[in-house]
């Protein structure tokens, strides 16, 4: 580094040879810390202090963040918590949101912009982008321009979304009875040599549409998740995944019961799953540990409406569609 770190900032160092006095931030003319990497470090466990409170267990273990489009805008969640939200648009930098257990009274005064979710805890676990209230707060955008969210959580893990107007324009369709099925974020790449797509489409017992309905689940799983087959009420199974290996196991659905969430590890592959019913009936963990931990549900309000993904020796994608309960 030849210029730009001339200066050693003032965030670990006070005083400087040949100056007299403590160095101000005014004084300084070389490199300044910028406010949202500052947000990263103050999380970071290298940079903990003694006198922060000790981590509490959902924020030890890294979790991954759930993009949910819906009527309002997108909906984001993270079970460690979320520390920042980003906005660029065209690749500039415009604004953000923190969430910092020092900035939540002037978030609930009104000090400090923010919706009643981002008013509820130091680090809300969900939070509702409203996109015209964000547009008008970070000066604007068009559908024509990129938009992009830069996402933090408390466990200091960072994703981005890309293009948040192509998300939602893609994230919606309407199926044969006229609702409006959303789509969530993609889990895992989907980029495995030979890998395949896969469909099923059904919806929640508590929705009337003429989808089929949830009667069981059958997984297929080693070390790996292979994939697994849904099998509805009408007779038919849809199979989301190979399912060529692995031992099987079936989760059934009770004609009182249906599909809650599905825990998931993913990167760039589903590394492991687990399905749970509404009546707290669980599959059990398959396939292995790896990966970010995801809870993929829909919001409230809302209920399944089918899961696509891919696979090739395993399962490498995962999505959840959803629409609101009607």
């Amino acid at each position: 580094m030849s210029r730009g770190f001339d200066d050693f900032n003032r965030a670990f160092m006070i005083s400087a040879p040949g100056f007299d006095g403590p160095v101000r931030q005014r004084d300084e003319a070389g490199a300044h810390w910028h406010r949202t990497d500052i947000v990263r470090l103050r999380h970071h466990p290298c940079l903990r202090l003694p006198s922060d409170p000790p981590l509490r267990d959902n924020e030890k273990q890294e979790s991954g963040f759930d993009v949910l489009p819906a009527e309002r805008g997108l909906l984001i969640q993270n079970d460690s918590g979320i520390a920042m939200i980003e906005v660029w648009v065209n690749d500039e930098y415009r604004n953000h949101r923190e969430y910092t257990a020092e900035n939540l009274e002037r978030r609930r005064n009104g000090s400090l912009p923010a919706g009643q979710d981002e008013m509820a805890t130091e680090f809300p676990r969900e939070i509702l982008v409203d996109m015209d209230t964000w547009s008008g707060w970070a000066g604007g955008w068009t559908k024509s321009d990129k938009v992009q969210l830069v996402l933090t959580s408390r466990a200091t893990a960072t994703d981005t979304l890309d293009n948040v107007n192509d998300l939602l324009h893609k994230g919606t369709r309407h199926d044969q009875d006229g609702n409006i099925v959303f789509s969530s974020n993609q889990l895992g790449k989907g980029e495995m040599q030979g890998s395949e797509k896969f469909e099923a489409w059904f919806s929640g017992k508590d929705m009337r549409c003429s989808a089929p309905k949830l009667l069981s689940i059958e997984i297929h799983a080693g070390d790996m998740l292979d994939g697994f087959v849904l099998h509805m009420d009408d007779g038919s199974a849809r199979k989301v995944g190979k399912c060529k290996g692995g031992k099987r196991s079936v989760l059934p659905i009770d004609p009182d019961d249906d599909l809650d969430h599905i825990v998931v590890n993913s990167g760039w592959w589903i590394d492991g799953l687990e399905f749970v019913t509404r009546n707290g009936l669980a599959s059990g963990w398959k396939g292995s540990s790896g990966g970010g931990r995801h809870i993929v549900k829909p919001p409230l309000g809302y209920c399944w409406m089918g899961i696509t993904g891919s696979g090739a020796d395993w399962l490498d994608s995962l999505t959840m569609h959803y629409a609101k309960r009607k």
